[in-house]
């Protein structure tokens, strides 16, 4: 159940990333799930 999103570069505003590289600036959410805050 849900979705993941993977952004380069941007953030968005009231998501926290489930994981992130910096180095790269590759972010990665998961919205829909038990955990998503």
């Amino acid at each position: 159940p849900g979705s993941r999103i993977v952004s380069y570069y941007w953030t968005f505003n009231g998501w926290r990333p489930k994981k992130m590289d910096r180095k790269f600036g590759v972010y990665l959410y998961e919205i829909g799930s038990e955990t998503d805050t």
